[in-house]
């Protein structure tokens, strides 16, 4: 076996899924480069004591893939918005645009996505929010708490409010936020 896998390895060719260096006599210890291929890239290694050319393990100082880190907290951040109104079943709390089926009491509600467009990180401490008839005329406001929440550049945050901790006009159709405050 011993012999076969070095006339693979004069011959240049993989042996195991691990490339033969340059030499046809290669020695243990000495550098080499793995031949690439499509599934394993070209890698700097080592010749082993079969005069295999091993790949070198990764080194230890490369840095482990973490998510940026987040910009300075500005109240100048822009933030876009959508206001929504909808519906949260009061078996789930999870709001929906249409109304629940038959089966769960439906509790009329609204949510506001903000997205944070800028680089700087958002602190949001409250939302302010009109709600409009059919016809466009506002049918009252309200202003409702965020409980503090950071929103980092190029993220988004979404907000629900029921009837119950918010006051949703009964004919709204729509509604916009005002203003988000920090």
């Amino acid at each position: 076996m011993r012999a076969l896998i070095g006339i693979a390895l004069a011959a240049g060719l993989s042996v195991g899924g691990v490339a033969a260096c340059g030499s046809s006599h290669p020695s243990a210890g000495s550098s080499c480069r793995t031949k690439g291929s499509v599934s394993a890239p070209r890698l700097a290694g080592h010749v082993n004591q079969h005069g295999v050319c091993v790949a070198d393990a990764p080194s230890s100082s490369a840095p482990a893939s973490a998510p940026p880190s987040p910009g300075p907290v500005s109240s100048a951040a822009t933030l876009a918005n959508i206001c929504t109104l909808g519906w949260e079943a009061a078996t789930s709390s999870v709001f929906t645009t249409h109304e629940p089926a038959t089966g769960n009491v439906p509790i009329r509600a609204f949510q506001v996505t903000l997205i944070n467009n800028s680089s700087s990180t958002a602190e949001v401490t409250s939302v302010s929010v009109a709600f409009y008839d059919t016809s466009g005329n506002e049918m009252g406001s309200v202003t409702e708490d965020t409980a503090d929440s950071f929103i980092t550049g190029g993220q988004s945050l979404n907000f629900s409010y029921e009837q119950g901790t918010a006051s949703i006009p009964a004919n709204a159709a729509t509604c916009q936020l005002v203003r988000w405050t920090s």
